[in-house]
């Protein structure tokens, strides 16, 4: 079985080359997922890209493992178009892929491998199903065809050509939160704010709306003092539909206010904690 990893996206939601990003405590993502892959694969095809692909050749070596290219005609276009290149590679009748991608920095080999028993499915948990996590059995003739025919989702490709059906499993969320984004991984959940910053944070809420609802009704007095005229009402309607609007949520936030919590944020700010 080939372990193939899709290393070769364009990463424009993330902002920075994905495949060879490391998030806090983690190795690079390449890194991870070929890792995951060694102990189940006899071999391990790394799909890059011409600009990651002199970095990805400096993070992961060794015998088992070669870097590999899309297809130049199909270049840049997705994950099938790396399958293509895994058959390409290996030049046999049909190709038995594992395909294991550079965003679940997370998964373990454990979930991995439970899907290395089942072969043309892709993993399903918690409802949701994870296409690159996938285990197939190709023909490159098939996958050339899928192509050329100017189709290119994973997701059509795994069920319409192949007939691949879900896997469900039973794993950690954690484990398959795909990180298109660097925020993803850093972004922290209610529960994990302490009592003090939930009242820091509703602080400097109502201090914002304060500031914004006085900015407008200083506009609305300088618009007062104009000349009467069409635009001068219309604006004043928008001014007062604003003002309106920012009383309702300081109204609203203010309802979460412990009275017992001081903060002055003009000291604060300066250090006088």
């Amino acid at each position: 079985m080939i372990g193939l990893v899709l290393a070769g996206g364009q990463s424009r939601r993330f902002g920075v080359d994905k495949a060879t990003y490391a998030f806090a405590n983690h190795l690079p993502n390449v890194v991870i997922a070929v890792n995951r892959l060694r102990p189940l694969c006899d071999s391990i095809l790394v799909v890059a890209n011409r600009s990651n692909q002199a970095q990805i050749k400096r993070l992961v070596n060794g015998p088992q493992i070669t870097i590999i290219l899309d297809p130049p005609a199909f270049a840049g276009q997705g994950p099938v178009a790396g399958i293509l290149a895994a058959c390409a590679t290996h030049q046999q009748e049909r190709q038995e892929i594992l395909l294991s991608p550079c965003d679940y920095p997370d998964l373990t080999a454990g979930s991995l491998a439970l899907l290395a028993q089942r072969n043309n499915h892709y993993l399903r948990v918690n409802g949701k199903d994870h296409y690159t996590l996938a285990h197939i059995t190709v023909d490159q003739a098939v996958v050339q065809e899928w192509l050329m025919s100017g189709q290119r989702r994973l997701k059509d490709f795994l069920k319409g050509a192949l007939h691949c059906q879900p896997l469900l499993i039973d794993a950690p969320v954690k484990e398959f939160i795909n990180h298109n984004q660097r925020s993803s991984v850093s972004m922290k959940n209610m529960q994990e704010m302490t009592p003090a910053d939930f009242q820091k944070l509703i602080t400097l809420v109502l201090s914002d709306l304060t500031i914004r609802r006085t900015l407008l009704e200083n506009r609305e007095r300088e618009v007062n003092q104009e000349m009467r005229s069409l635009e001068k009402d219309a604006e004043l309607e928008e001014l007062d539909n604003q003002i309106q609007a920012i009383q309702a949520d300081y109204n609203h936030y203010r309802e979460y206010l412990d009275p017992n919590f001081k903060l002055d944020l003009d000291q604060y700010y300066r250090g006088m904690k």
